[in-house]
């Protein structure tokens, strides 16, 4: 098996499976954030629209800044409040979007360079660029992972077919 068939299996997976988490969110809920612990000043978490608008660059785009070595769109974000999606439906087609930025990166790269050119990460983390390419689907995964909880939290009746992608 390739990078590139390890690789677009997985992005194929993992964005279908966020996708399918994303529609369960309600246009009511963009402001939902898991409640404070006892005692706690914050949780450090964001909003969901603030998560939804992270996951739609969480991957395609940093596939795209380490196969062209340009991390200028993304180290360029402003400090402050996170962004957040203005609705499922704009998160969605940003989902989409960053799914075939995600894909393109990939066969842009080209087998070669994802078995052998070593690249490091702005953050220090060094590997093969299909490393860095699986790294950052893992990040979406992460994020995923983070939706379905969310969703938890709010009573949803979700479960691992749900988490896993094989419910919508």
């Amino acid at each position: 098996m390739t990078w590139s068939d390890t690789l677009q299996r997985e992005i194929g997976y993992t964005y279908g499976a966020s996708a399918g988490l994303m529609k369960l969110v309600g246009p009511d809920e963009l402001d939902y954030r898991p409640p404070l612990p006892e005692g706690a000043e914050s949780t450090g978490w964001m909003t969901m629209g603030q998560l939804l608008h992270h996951m739609t660059g969480s991957c395609g785009a940093m596939c795209k800044a380490f196969e062209a070595n340009d991390w200028s769109p993304i180290m360029s974000n402003q400090p402050g409040e996170p962004p957040k999606a203005a609705s499922v439906e704009e998160a969605l087609a940003a989902l989409e979007a960053d799914r075939l930025v995600a894909l393109a990166a990939v066969e842009a790269a080209g087998e070669e360079r994802m078995e052998t050119e070593p690249v490091t990460a702005p953050w220090g983390i060094e590997g093969t660029l299909g490393q860095q390419f699986l790294d950052s689907v893992k990040h979406l995964a992460q994020h995923k992972s983070q939706l379905f909880y969310y969703l938890k939290l709010l009573g949803r009746p979700v479960h691992t077919g749900h988490l896993w992608g094989m419910e919508e």
